[in-house]
């Protein structure tokens, strides 16, 4: 499970039908943030295997091109011990990751299929993909939203896993300089916490039990103080 990170971005917009014009475009049916609508993954990122799953693969690519990679991965693709795949001349160890290759093509095939998703898109797997673009692995979940009655302000809660999209709220703000922000977050692990109204250049600060810009925040943003176990 990841640590769940809590959001709200409030919005000001000058007319109603900028801010229905947003959230048509913007905000999914859960009510959360579509960051697929700012920054869109490729469509060629669907079925790949993320993260965990293709290591066997790459690695033994790598050994079919001659080039090193994951010993441990490797030793896995290839039924062999670490100190044996480390043992193993060059050219032997390419053979076997050949033959290997060739009795399992759908191995390698995961393999080839990073290979070309790194080389034209620079990650080589969804995961990648959207930790380096979106800043989590993951779009939005857990999602909120509320709009003033003038219908000028639309206030948007979400959660997102282990960390905020930085590179979501900067198109944010690319996109409509000339909107008003108000955004704060909260790790529940209390590792991090942001807020600002650059969406570009938010404050953050490590949250510490004692403190009084901590405990604000932490109200501000789930509507109560935090409890605190007994430590004793």
């Amino acid at each position: 499970m990841p640590n769940h990170i809590t959001q709200r971005l409030t919005i000001t917009f000058p007319t109603p039908f900028d801010a229905k014009a947003f959230i048509h475009k913007h905000v999914n049916k859960e009510n959360c943030l579509d960051f697929q609508s700012l920054i869109p993954r490729p469509e060629e990122y669907e079925g790949s295997n993320g993260l965990s799953g293709y290591s066997e693969s790459v690695a033994l690519l790598a050994a079919i091109m001659g080039g090193e990679g994951d010993t441990r991965a490797l030793a896995r693709a290839l039924a062999l011990t670490v100190d044996e795949v480390k043992d193993l001349p060059p050219e032997l160890l390419q053979s076997y990751a050949l033959k290997v290759a060739f009795e399992n093509p759908m191995l390698i095939r995961v393999g080839l299929q990073h290979r070309y998703l790194l080389l034209k898109y620079g990650a080589g797997d969804w995961y990648e993909w959207s930790v380096d673009n979106w800043g989590t692995k993951r779009d939005a979940y857990s999602g909120d939203q509320g709009l003033s009655d003038d219908g000028l302000t639309l206030t948007l809660q979400f959660d997102t896993a282990w960390g905020a999209p930085h590179p979501i709220l900067a198109k944010i703000a690319e996109l409509y300089p000339a909107l008003t922000f108000n955004y704060m977050a909260f790790d529940e692990g209390w590792f991090f916490a942001y807020y600002g109204t650059d969406l570009s250049n938010l404050t953050r600060i490590k949250p510490e039990r004692d403190d009084p810009e901590t405990l604000e925040l932490f109200e501000k943003l789930y509507g109560e103080p935090p409890e605190f176990g007994d430590e004793s």
